[in-house]
């Protein structure tokens, strides 16, 4: 399994964000502080300056120096109910940007999360990958569905040349409830053809599992 890209890498602490600031002081200079540390060349200028389509305060397009000590585009949005740092290297990358964002509100400004306070953390890893093998070879009885589909189609009036397998999803058994985890995808990237072996992953884990569950998935099923 090669990737071809990492279109996210996005990593959110999840707690009521008001605790990092209980007696209501400005969060002004915090704010122009965390611009200028990271770069970011979009920020909020104070707390009502949410974004209107994130409904978030929104730090976009900034800067951070990885452990690989290469600088990799961020971006930060906090929320009433948490923070959420994405990238375009790997999750690792994204939460090693809130610990250090963390960090350096608590040092700078004196703003940190309580110690008793639980936190959850999700990841979220959505890459492009080519596949080693053929993913139509997964299962025969696909092709022998998608000639099915195929030859009703045509009987319909709609002539065409044929369907193929696209990928498959696998979503949590509670789906239903709050937090769930994000269904596991694998798919032909949109824009693609079959025969370009593109395919869109996405998968609620840290990227470095990630790729090796692809992996595992080429193993059984390739």
């Amino acid at each position: 399994m090669k990737v071809i890209s990492v279109d996210v890498a996005r990593a959110t602490w999840l707690f009521p964000t008001v605790e990092l600031n209980p007696t209501g002081r400005s969060l002004t200079k915090a704010f122009l502080g965390l611009a200028e540390r990271y770069n970011f060349k979009t920020f909020p200028k104070h707390t009502l300056d949410a974004d209107p389509e994130a409904k978030g305060l929104v730090f976009n397009q900034g800067e951070f120096k990885n452990k690989e000590g290469q600088n990799v585009l961020v971006k930060l949005t906090v929320f009433a109910d948490g923070v959420v740092s994405d990238s375009w290297s790997s999750t690792r990358d994204s939460e090693d940007l809130l610990r250090d964002a963390m960090l350096w509100m608590k040092t700078e400004h004196g703003f940190s999360i309580p110690a008793e306070r639980a936190m959850k953390t999700f990841y979220l890893s959505q890459l492009t990958v080519a596949a080693d093998t053929n993913s139509s070879l997964i299962n025969p009885k696909f092709k022998a569905l998608a000639d099915f589909i195929a030859a009703k189609t045509t009987e319909t009036g709609r002539p065409n040349v044929g369907f193929t397998f696209a990928g498959f999803s696998m979503w949590a058994k509670d789906w239903d409830k709050p937090h769930a985890p994000a269904p596991y995808r694998f798919e032909i990237k949109a824009g693609s053809s079959p025969e370009e072996n593109r395919y869109f992953a996405s998968a609620a884990l840290p990227t470095d599992i990630h790729l090796a569950v692809l992996e595992e998935q080429e193993r059984l099923l390739g």
